[in-house]
């Protein structure tokens, strides 16, 4: 079975290597807590008040949730960076290319993972935002979450930041293949992060996919768009084109 299905086994091989690691737990259970935290903060203030008059999916829980959004791009950095490290350890890059398996089966099974991680990371993000509106709108009607229906623009706005994450992680899955020691991969991170916060209404600011994590969330908070911008194609075109690069990238590990 194993030898019929090399996919399947090494698919399955990436989710036992990953059972205990920080990073992929870690991102996993940030847009839940994040969300909780600031659902716990807005239930506190909201006891205070008699009515909402605007908008609280966006003018409360979703200008709130910026804030914490900032630091998605940052996590995707260290979670990428972490799945490298371990196969740098003890040279597991040697011993997987040591397996009876084509190249392109091995790389495309922890892209997957990756794309896994990032998928139901965004799903829980979009899953606790839900939550945490139905749960102030049970216990503080006065904030009229039920007279807004933003399913949809709340869907489209999350499908926008799996997308920019993707793109993301991709980019510094390049440079973790490149660089084993992790200074370069999760400074670059880092700085991309801090230099999205200040440049992210520029005119040109389309073309980091850094700055498209933040206006994922920044379009549905100001105009609940439905829509697609230079933002999310940008990301698509990063994507298909760090596929390919990582793809070859990670076929030169077999000789480093």
């Amino acid at each position: 079975m194993k030898n019929s299905y090399p996919f399947i086994s090494m698919f399955k091989a990436e989710h036992f290597k990953t059972k205990r690691n920080i990073a992929v737990l870690s991102f996993l259970l940030f847009p839940f807590i994040a969300t909780m935290s600031i659902c716990a903060y807005i239930a506190i203030k909201a006891s205070a008040l008699i009515v909402f008059e605007t908008n609280p999916w966006t003018d409360l829980l979703g200008n709130s949730l910026l804030i914490m959004y900032l630091f998605y791009p940052f996590l995707v950095t260290i979670l990428v960076y972490s799945l490298c490290d371990m196969e740098y350890k003890n040279g597991n890059f040697k011993r997987l290319f040591t397996l009876p398996y084509p190249m392109h089966t091995l790389f495309a099974s922890k892209i997957l993972f990756l794309f896994e991680i990032i998928f139901i990371s965004t799903l829980i993000a979009y899953a606790s935002f839900l939550l945490s509106g139905s749960i102030l709108n049970h216990f503080f009607p006065a904030l009229s979450f039920h007279d807004y229906d933003i399913r949809l623009s709340c869907f489209i706005a999350h499908t926008r930041l799996f997308i920019s994450l993707l793109a993301v992680s991709f980019i510094q899955y390049w440079l973790s293949l490149i660089f084993k020691n992790f200074v370069i991969p999760i400074g670059f991170g880092g700085f991309m992060t801090l230099f999205s916060l200040f440049t992210m209404n520029k005119e040109h600011s389309y073309l980091n996919p850094f700055v498209s994590v933040i206006h994922s969330m920044d379009e549905f908070v100001t105009y609940q768009s439905i829509s697609f911008s230079n933002h999310n194609y940008l990301c698509l075109a990063y994507i298909i084109v760090f596929l390919f690069i990582n793809f070859f990238t990670f076929k030169l590990q077999k000789n480093r």
